[in-house]
């Protein structure tokens, strides 16, 4: 999706940008963030009370359910709707961000964590569990490939 719209930076990635590009209306509401569709309209509201960093991974997760999801989610079976849940999670994890574009940064650095919290706009809890994913990937292909 990055690569389509032109994004390769950290710095590059705008919410509402990237909404604007693929034809999403954002609104900023004061309950918990949830996207809407209807036909070709697509919306993401998001919650206006929570910080920045917290919005744009409730952001992620919202354009995950809108990029990925059926129609119809309420409708849905509880074991599909726990499963378009998860994909949501697992398209927010990638989404907000992105390896190939952490690969610019210095992953062993004492301060990498505040470092990308902030490029990345996220929070310091997802910058640790993304690290720790990354690293026991690493690890897991030291295995195999010696």
């Amino acid at each position: 999706m990055y690569k389509r719209l032109g994004i390769y930076r950290a710095q590059d990635i705008n919410e509402e940008w990237i909404a604007k590009q693929l034809r999403i209306y954002i609104k900023h509401i004061d309950r918990p963030s949830h996207f809407a569709r209807d036909g070709r309209f697509k919306a993401i509201l998001l919650d206006s009370r929570v910080d920045r960093k917290q919005r744009r991974m409730e952001f992620m997760h919202e354009l995950g359910h809108l990029l990925r999801s059926a129609d119809g989610f309420n409708y849905l079976a509880p074991e599909l709707r726990n499963y378009l849940e998860w994909d949501a999670r697992h398209f927010e994890f990638y989404a907000a961000m992105p390896y190939p574009m952490m690969r610019q940064y210095d992953l062993n650095d004492c301060d990498i964590i505040n470092t990308l919290s902030d490029d990345f706009v996220v929070p310091h809890h997802y910058v640790e569990d993304k690290l720790t994913f990354i690293k026991q990937k690493q690890q897991q292909y030291a295995r195999v490939t010696f």
